[in-house]
């Protein structure tokens, strides 16, 4: 009889137990409000609490609030992008033209498309110029989805310049190969990598690299 691998779930201690029944009442009435369930998802993830009664985080809020995993993770993006533009609206780097009086994010739904944008700096600049360029500052999911693509554009065509730059020392087979794989990989990040884990793609292009070099 072979011996199989057991993989050893640490139990949740009493303290956990009682944090992850208060997260999960957040969660619930958090539905009903715009980013507390989200904030609620994020440390139920990051801390595992959901091992207690289930395998993964997607079987368990499925399980446990009835919703997809998109969902859950919709909710804590739109969570983190909340703390990121609150965060630089109330603390502005010197020098700054960023306004602390803007308006904060009111729901989800606003800032959904935000998530896809590299990190706070770009989520506060979009945010900042769709307050600013919405009636009584108040900017609607589709006018930030509409500034976030326009971001998205103007970094992977200044991206996608360079790269094209660098590769017409290239064969032209070569030349063609490589495009195609940009392409593919513009089009991937600006959906935010939607259905593709970008750890593998890093990790792809890494032993590409490494392969390469030897």
């Amino acid at each position: 009889m072979e011996n199989s691998e057991v993989e050893v779930i640490d139990p949740l201690t009493e303290q956990e137990e009682n944090r992850l029944e208060e997260l999960e009442r957040v969660v619930v009435e958090g539905m009903k409000g715009p980013f507390d369930s989200g904030f609620a998802l994020r440390e139920i993830h990051g801390e595992k609490y959901y091992r207690k009664t289930h395998p993964t985080f997607e079987v368990y809020v499925e399980s446990k609030f009835g919703i997809a995993r998109q969902t859950a993770y919709r909710l804590i993006d739109a969570a983190n992008v909340f703390e990121n533009v609150t965060h630089g609206l109330q603390n502005p780097p010197l020098g700054s033209d960023i306004s602390p009086f803007l308006s904060l994010p009111s729901n989800e739904r606003q800032i959904r498309s935000m998530a896809k944008l590299a990190g706070p700096e770009e989520q506060i600049e979009v945010w900042q110029r769709a307050v600013q360029t919405s009636p009584k500052g108040k900017p609607t999911g589709a006018h930030v989805n509409k500034l976030v693509n326009e971001k998205l554009g103007v970094t992977l065509q200044r991206t996608g310049t360079k790269i094209t730059q660098a590769a017409r020392e290239l064969p032209e087979d070569f030349i063609q190969a490589f495009l195609t794989i940009t392409e593919k990989l513009f089009a991937a990040k600006k959906d935010n990598f939607k259905g593709i884990d970008r750890k593998k793609v890093i990790e792809f292009i890494e032993r590409l690299r490494r392969f390469i070099e030897d």
